[in-house]
């Protein structure tokens, strides 16, 4: 009797609180989210100034002729054009956040309904997830899987959505959706080194999108410092180059020439110490990310723009040289070489091409890829 009771108090108690579990117990099914999402994701083709085609990405609808899409799709283009079925639409950008690779355009005369948009900050690990996206240009792409990870940075702010929902070059931009149908991410990357480990931009960083696009263009008006991956800013008719956030210039900091060469015992000494040492450069995907590891002989490669991810090994030569092996890094061929390392103040390293063409200098920010793994 006592157990039948229970049974029964606990029946009413889930009746009760069914209200908080109506988005799990009538989740759409793929076929409902594909019909309902699908006319808001769309194909991006980007143009140089010769009007020839340089690459196709996604992006989706969030207000009335407003899409999202990732940054790095837009890298050098002069010119946006969104596609939808037979349906072309001429694009221009309208807010930027380089550093999340996040950016918003507009298309006037694109009628399709907005997607919904979730909460990220309230995804579980474990959610049934959907990516629309067009990668290969292969329009409208539907995959399945759940979401893997929530990684976050060091002041516990939600960076990435790691999900297990395939993806491939193309689908940045596409969307990321839960159950609901309801936009939760931005799909951003992929691992090439791994299997399946994919990667969106969480959607509630559209709400900081408006502010964090002003602050960098006004930065990049009062910043004069060589930029690398173009992107055509607002109301610019030869848009300006655009990366992720500019490095201040610190006086203080010692010059070039005040930095000494790490040779001999000190060489191996310091590299054996570096334990994902987060070095910052150029590479043929503009501003590159490069980790190095001491204890495994181990270098991963990332493009802060682009998202491609290669790795390789490094080792060391008599003449005092670290070279990279870039057996599983050909997205990164620039990179491929010989360097010396050099110091020029505390825990301030740089890696400098024996031609002097590439330099690679120490870096820090909140996250780095490793934190993401």
């Amino acid at each position: 009797m006592r157990r039948s009771r229970a049974i029964l108090k606990a029946s009413a108690i889930a009746i009760a609180c069914g209200g908080l579990y109506n988005a799990s117990a009538y989740a759409l099914d793929a076929e409902e989210i594909f019909r309902r999402v699908s006319p808001a994701v769309v194909m991006v083709k980007t143009y140089d100034e010769k009007n020839t085609q340089l690459g196709t990405g996604s992006a989706v609808t969030v207000a009335p002729e407003s899409l999202l899409t990732n940054c790095h799709v837009l890298a050098r283009s002069r010119r946006i054009e969104i596609k939808h079925e037979d349906a072309r639409y001429d694009a221009e950008l309208v807010h930027i956040d380089v550093e999340r690779d996040l950016c918003q355009i507009r298309a006037r005369g694109f009628k399709a309904k907005p997607v919904e948009i979730g909460n990220s900050d309230a995804v579980p690990v474990g959610k049934k997830v959907y990516a629309l996206g067009n990668p290969r240009a292969l329009e409208l792409t539907l995959s399945d899987g759940l979401v893997a990870a929530l990684r976050r940075d060091g002041s516990g702010v939600l960076r990435y959505i790691q999900t297990t929902a395939p993806i491939s070059p193309g689908s940045s931009g596409g969307g990321l959706f839960d159950p609901d149908g309801k936009l939760i991410g931005i799909t951003a990357m992929v691992r090439l080194d791994s299997q399946n480990m994919n990667f969106a931009v969480p959607i509630n960083m559209l709400r900081d999108l408006p502010e964090r696009s002003r602050q960098a263009l006004a930065a990049h008006k009062a910043n004069s410092t060589p930029q690398v991956a173009s992107i055509a800013l607002p109301g610019s008719t030869t848009p300006p180059s655009v990366t992720a956030p500019p490095v201040k210039t610190d006086e203080s900091k010692p010059s070039r020439t005040e930095e000494k060469q790490v040779t001999g015992s000190d060489l191996s000494e310091v590299i054996s110490h570096m334990n994902k040492a987060h070095f910052r450069g150029s590479s043929d995907y503009g501003v590159t990310n490069v980790y190095l590891s001491g204890d495994d002989r181990y270098v991963t490669f990332t493009g802060a723009i682009s998202g491609n991810v290669g790795s390789g090994g490094w080792y060391t030569t008599g003449d005092d040289l670290l070279c990279f092996n870039m057996h599983g890094a050909f997205n990164f061929k620039k990179l491929d070489g010989c360097y010396r390392l050099f110091q020029s103040g505390p825990r301030q390293y740089a890696l400098r091409s024996k031609d002097g063409s590439t330099i690679l200098k120490t870096f820090s920010d909140q996250i780095n890829y490793h934190d993401i793994n």
